[in-house]
């Protein structure tokens, strides 16, 4: 049952338990849930690896290989599908720990996807096999590659990426969603190393706890995510610690509160202060017309715990909120105002929007490249892949500057703003053209062959100003990686 009257104070920290919840959703929309029988089995923790024999291996010096033949070797099953942006960002990384451990670790890239409703095998196959095979060229990449849908489903790949983590016993040591160096160094020696299990197992352990998290419920009601008495009232912080469940993000505006009933989630503690002083996260529908910065300026003694964190086991400045408010708190400067009295009670940083000069880049077309770009008509549609070629068909520039950064957004907090100052308002056609969406500085190089020019300039901004007090500011210039 719900507190009474929970609302008589603003909020408190718990510390000292577990938080146990589930993104049900995400893992429903990928499948989970839709079991079928398969009497090879799938990896489980501890045990043999079912037998599985990977076929047409591109980018390899066989061209087949099986599990037995894979005996005396550490081994990667590292899968993937390419609705997640995320897999693709990562093939960089997989191929540079390709390279360092390759005489003592292996690592197939295995394509595929769980849905057997909506994917025909055979296009989704070459569309994938498509994207590999520039990314490749674009990335320079020699990770093997393996495009098996059987063996996806066979081995229950819930996350994108799913890794499978097989010793050289042929033993599985862990099933997890992502790969780090320090699990790596772990795996070849042999020792045990603590990461996040995305097995079948552990995924229906999560969901059977007694804590687990149900999205159709409010947190922490009813030992939703975990006892019912460990919360004060229903404004709540709590630790997201390694012992946690994959929860819901934080929303990214306030104004969500009213279709969600509550405003929950995990989020970074700058992501907790721009919803709280700017009502939002990122405008993700329209970041090129934007005029209040993404990035933050700290006049802070230690700004770590709003830069350096990690969602990922171990997890690093990571928390959640929960706020559940009468109708009569539920409009946006009500949620705003609490937000800000529970972070600086509860975190000691102040926070307040200030209008300063700061640098963006500035989109300008000339009057040559506009006329050539002009649209002929046709059917609207942004062109290409999404991750390796892009090009556009009658839409506005700010519907393609949003397709061709995507990957590295101003939305994502990593890059100063971009702002459309072309003035073009007719719609534009743009031939598709090869280019890595994961990479700001050649998506700057093929705009600027498109007739596009990206310059860094400065002007006027509303921007979030986090203090402690008054200190020397930090510089945005400093904070740019691009």
């Amino acid at each position: 049952m719900k507190a009474t009257n929970p609302f008589k104070t603003l909020s408190i920290l718990t510390q000292n338990h577990q938080l146990f919840f589930l993104i049900s959703l995400v893992l429903y929309s990928l499948g989970y849930g839709q079991e079928t029988t398969d009497e090879r089995g799938y990896p489980r923790i501890g045990q043999p690896i079912p037998e599985f024999h990977l076929k047409n291996i591109e980018h390899y010096k066989v061209k087949e290989i099986g599990a037995k033949d894979l005996r005396g070797k550490h081994v990667l099953l590292w899968f993937w599908h390419r609705y997640c942006s995320g897999s693709y960002t990562q093939f960089d990384a997989m191929d540079a720990l390709r390279k360092k451990y390759e005489d003592r670790l292996e690592i197939f890239t295995i394509g595929g996807v769980n849905d057997k409703v909506h994917v025909i095998p055979e296009v989704e196959e070459d569309t994938m096999r498509a994207i590999f095979e520039r990314s490749t060229l674009v990335k320079k990449l020699s990770l093997p590659a393996v495009y098996d849908m059987d063996l996806y489903r066979q081995f229950k790949a819930w996350y994108a990426p799913t890794v499978v983590w097989i010793d050289d016993r042929g033993m599985v040591q862990a099933v997890t969603s992502s790969v780090n160096e320090n699990w790596i160094a772990a795996f070849l020696e042999g020792r045990p190393f603590r990461s996040e299990d995305v097995s079948v197992e552990g995924l229906k352990q999560a969901s059977e706890h007694p804590y687990a998290y149900d999205y159709h419920k409010d947190f922490l009601v009813d030992n939703n995510g975990g006892k019912s008495d460990d919360f004060l009232y229903r404004s709540l912080i709590a630790a997201f610690n390694n012992e946690s469940v994959t929860g819901p993000i934080l929303p990214s505006s306030v104004d969500q509160y009213s279709y969600f009933g509550k405003l929950e989630g995990v989020g970074s503690l700058l992501d907790f202060y721009k919803l709280a002083y700017l009502g939002r996260i990122y405008n993700f529908e329209d970041c090129y017309v934007d005029t209040t910065y993404n990035q933050a300026i700290y006049e802070l003694r230690d700004s770590t715990k709003f830069t350096d964190f990690s969602y990922s086991i171990p997890r690093k400045n990571y928390f959640w909120y929960s706020l559940l408010v009468p109708p009569r708190l539920t409009k946006r400067e009500s949620l705003m105002a609490i937000m800000q009295h529970d972070l600086e009670t509860f975190f000691g940083y102040k926070g307040r929007v200030d209008t300063r000069v700061l640098p963006y880049w500035s989109v300008v077309l000339s009057d040559e490249a506009k006329a050539q770009m002009a649209s002929n008509g046709g059917e609207a549609e942004v062109l290409g892949d999404w991750h390796t070629r892009m090009g556009a068909r009658n839409i506005t520039v700010n519907r393609y500057l949003n397709a061709i950064f995507h990957m590295t957004a101003p939305y994502l907090g990593s890059v100063i703003p971009i702002i459309n100052e072309t003035g073009m308002t007719k719609t534009i056609d743009v031939p598709v053209i090869d280019v890595d969406l994961s990479n700001f500085k050649e998506i700057k190089k093929v705009l600027s062959m498109q007739g596009f020019t990206l310059e860094k300039t400065k002007k006027e901004f509303k921007v979030l100003v986090i203090s402690d007090a008054t200190l020397p500011i930090v510089e945005i210039d400093s904070l740019d990686s691009h």
